[in-house]
């Protein structure tokens, strides 16, 4: 839905490749950093990347400790010290930890809440691209999972 019909790009079509490869042969416990992986290179390769060493501006960089609001389309903002009450009314798509940035900038996704929310920041930056239409790609993926974890009975012979 992104892409113009028999518009290359390569570096989409080679985190694709790697994507399917890593499913295909990964553990069921790598799914979600595979997945990662390919959803900053899709958000990458289309032009949407967001920066994840610096905060909005470009300027200050990213602390580990901080936790961020996370706007689509502007950036990593260090979480105020009271919230909005009304999140999506003032911009703020996520909350995210400076951690987990700088773990998605460096490709070492270990940990499991750092996975979960990079699952979090990514969707949100893919939603805000994609529109409000769900992606067919993520119900087909469910069932693939499904299918693979599923315990089969035996038949008697």
């Amino acid at each position: 839905r992104l892409l113009a019909r028999d518009d290359p790009h390569e570096a989409v079509f080679t985190a694709y490749q790697q994507a399917i490869i890593g499913l295909a042969c990964g553990e069921i416990g790598a799914v979600s950093w595979v997945l990662r992986r390919f959803e900053l290179a899709l958000l990458t390769g289309l032009g949407y990347a967001p920066n994840l060493t610096h905060q909005a501006g470009g300027v200050i960089p990213i602390v580990p400790e901080q936790q961020y609001c996370f706007i689509a389309g502007h950036g990593a903002e260090p979480l105020p010290l009271v919230l909005p009450v009304d999140l999506p009314e003032t911009g703020y798509q996520c909350l995210v930890s400076g951690t987990t940035l700088l773990a998605l900038a460096h490709d070492q996704l270990q940990q499991r809440w750092v996975l979960q929310e990079a699952k979090v920041l990514l969707r949100t930056l893919l939603d805000a691209v994609l529109g409000t239409a769900p992606l067919t790609s993520r119900r087909v993926l469910h069932a693939v999972h499904e299918s693979r974890t599923r315990v089969w009975p035996v038949m008697p012979a």
